[in-house]
């Protein structure tokens, strides 16, 4: 039986602007007030995250999305 085991990563940041969300990472613009009271909180990178593993116990695949978060 064939065994399997790929991760990889993207950076979606620049995919993000092109889809018109930009305030999210403009300080001062974003609106994370459902999180935090803090004022100057932004985005500064959001990655996704996928992964394939194929062997003989099974199989499992999945995406994870991390964000990066800065305070100015």
């Amino acid at each position: 039986m064939p065994q399997l085991d790929i991760e990889s990563q993207y950076e979606m940041s620049n995919a993000l602007f092109g889809l018109g969300v930009e305030q999210a990472f403009q300080p001062f613009k974003a609106n994370f007030t459902p999180l935090t009271d803090s004022p100057g909180i932004s985005l500064s990178n959001v990655y996704q995250q996928s992964f394939l593993k194929w062997d003989v116990e099974g199989a499992a695949a999945g995406i994870r999305k991390a964000m990066t978060i800065k305070l100015v």
